[in-house]
């Protein structure tokens, strides 16, 4: 005859508390409609499930990570082209105040645009 029945809980683990933070927890609990044992069985349960999944949570990480500097690294290689071009040569301005286009531009000539 196979049995459906839960395994026997025969284990125990004593964990030391503030009477306040008892108090709200139990509080919490009743709330709930549960007893603290169910709840504190739960938070078991789900650490002991989640360390079997850890190595594929750490795998996704690295993935979301490498994701990211991915991204970061084209964004940064499409917007170059535009921060080298973004900013005018004043070259142009120079030349025009430069009268005998010597290269040097005197107080004379810088007077005289005024």
């Amino acid at each position: 005859m196979v049995s459906n029945r839960a395994p026997k809980k025969n284990e125990t683990i004593e964990v030391r508390i503030d009477d306040a933070t008892k108090a709200a927890f139990m509080a919490r609990c009743a709330q709930e409609g549960s007893s603290a044992s169910d709840a504190i069985r739960g938070f078991i349960d789900a650490r002991v499930s989640a360390s079997s999944r850890s190595g594929r949570r750490r795998a996704s990480a690295w993935r979301m990570a490498t994701a990211g500097l991915l991204g970061a690294l084209l964004g940064v290689g499409t917007t170059a082209p535009s921060l080298a071009h973004g900013v005018p040569s004043p070259r142009p301005a120079f030349e025009q105040l430069d009268r005998n286009h010597d290269g040097v531009l005197t107080a004379a000539e810088y007077s005289a645009q005024r």
